[in-house]
């Protein structure tokens, strides 16, 4: 407390000490809205490589999957087991793009939801 029974600064040191801290202090609350919105951020960018991450997995199958097919073709196999194999493959690729797009199967915990 100040002379005089106030709590104003009126000493030149203490107004100092006052102008200071509250520099600091704006300062560090800047620095750590900031902090808090690069966090955010970052979160988002994991997620949306996750998400990348699951879609290039399921592509790939079905690019193998594909491939199996024309191999089939390509071997000369009788239609009717080409048929039968290509309903194999969509029924596999139909699940793992079902497993993919739900999360389901995946070794990852269930997201936050904030």
């Amino acid at each position: 407390m100040g002379a005089g029974g106030s709590f104003i600064p009126t000493d030149a040191p203490d107004v100092v000490a006052v102008v200071v801290f509250l520099v600091v202090a704006l300062l560090a609350n800047s620095l750590a809205s900031l902090a808090r919105s690069r966090a955010v951020e970052a979160d988002q960018r994991r997620r949306e490589a996750e998400a990348s991450r699951d879609e290039l997995g399921v592509l790939a199958e079905h690019h193998a999957a594909l491939r199996r097919i024309a191999t089939l073709v390509a071997e000369g196999v009788p239609p009717s087991e080409v048929f039968s194999a290509v309903a194999a493959e969509l029924a596999r690729t139909a699940w793992s793009s079902l497993r993919a797009s739900d999360g389901i199967g995946s070794p990852r915990q269930a997201p936050d939801h904030d």
